[in-house]
């Protein structure tokens, strides 16, 4: 991961911990950057009413643009957990893997949270 990369602070959600020693320092951190990998995690609940299959057919997810960017950006260094928390099973794929007409319905949406009160 070269360390001039602009990787979206909110376009992922974990990291080995193996790391968390070196999260607070950069120094440490810049060391162990070639090995870091970012993670972002979708999930399918156990009170889904539609069943997922074991290759996670049936799973729909938002996938926001600060994800897109840093799987983009970061490409074998980010990957996507899908977790099925009926099946306590779980795979880790690349934005290619799922990311395609091929194997996905993809529509552009927008996604957004009020962080104001409203008049």
């Amino acid at each position: 991961m070269p360390g001039d990369l602009a990787i979206q602070q909110r376009g992922f959600d974990v990291v080995p911990s193996s790391f968390s020693e070196n999260l607070d320092s950069v120094s440490a951190l810049d060391t162990r950057l070639d090995r870091l990998v970012l993670y972002e995690v979708k999930t399918c609940g156990v009170g889904r009413k539609s069943r997922v299959s074991a290759g996670f057919r049936g799973l729909g997810f938002t996938l926001t643009s600060k994800e897109k960017h840093n799987a983009e950006v970061l490409g074998s260094q980010y990957r996507f957990l899908f977790v099925n928390l009926r099946t306590r099973t779980h795979r880790v794929y690349s934005l290619t893997d799922f990311f395609t007409e091929k194997r996905a319905l993809i529509y552009q949406t927008w996604s957004v949270f009020i962080t104001q009160e409203l008049p």
